[in-house]
């Protein structure tokens, strides 16, 4: 799979960048001493969704996908694999496990926000 650089930060603007463009979401929420965290990349979404809408209230943010970031095709678990395996080096940590989304919930069951 071909890889480029996404950053963490742009000054002033929050979420996942790949140089100017918008990329992905990251979310951090705690509520009565439980922390709830996740992430959001635009894999290989349908861009003409944002043309109505001012994404994150940022007026001037272009939206870009994983796949036209790489100009290949992505399959979402492959992404999931490498985006856990990067995450692992980063953290310097190794103790993952991962579940596939089709086993936290029962069919038709939603988490509770």
């Amino acid at each position: 799979m071909h890889t480029f650089d996404a950053q963490g930060q742009v000054p002033g603007r929050t979420g996942v960048w790949v140089e100017d463009r918008k990329i992905g979401a990251v979310g951090v929420k705690i509520s009565q001493g439980v922390a709830s965290h996740g992430v959001a990349i635009n894999i290989s979404t349908n861009l003409t969704f944002y043309q109505n809408i001012v994404p994150c209230g940022i007026e001037d943010c272009e939206i870009t996908t994983v796949e036209k970031e790489a100009g290949a095709s992505v399959e979402v678990a492959e992404f999931g694999r490498l985006l856990v395996q990067q995450l692992q080096q980063k953290m310097k940590y190794d103790n993952v496990i991962s579940v596939p989304p089709s086993e936290l919930f029962a069919p038709g069951e939603m988490a509770l926000a």
